[in-house]
């Protein structure tokens, strides 16, 4: 299909199209691994297609955006420069967050058991001094 003849289509039918054109090449791949393929370029033929087809929506959709501009590398390494620099200015006027202690009693929600409930009932023993 001519380039042409597809930018003259609205988006809505190229998406269709492309669709179609997916759905020919899946059966092609079937029918390539069960029987001969009559027309083995036609393969290559509808992926070529579908390239064309997504080239336009692409072109389309970005019609409307400017181009992005592209930074050299001493750009890139001044911005970087300039973040980092903010960045330690920041850590300097912050201060510094305080750790939290840790909360104790690690049993919380759970039933206790019997030796947590109450104490041992055995009283220490006194050594006899002779």
């Amino acid at each position: 299909m001519l380039v042409s003849e597809l930018r003259k289509l609205p988006e809505k039918e190229l998406h269709e199209k492309v669709a179609e054109i997916r759905e020919r090449l899946f059966k092609l791949s079937f029918k390539g691994t069960t029987e001969d393929v009559t027309n083995p370029h036609e393969v290559r033929e509808l992926r070529k297609d579908v390239a064309r087809i997504q080239g336009i929506l692409s072109a389309s959709k970005a019609q409307g955006k400017p181009a992005p501009v592209r930074m050299s590398r001493a750009e890139r390494v001044c911005k970087n420069l300039r973040a980092a620099w903010v960045k330690a200015q920041a850590a300097k006027v912050a201060p510094a967050p305080k750790a939290k202690p840790k909360a104790k009693g690690g049993n919380k929600g759970k039933a206790k058991t019997s030796a947590q409930k109450a104490p041992s009932a055995k009283a220490p023993v006194a050594e006899k001094k002779a």
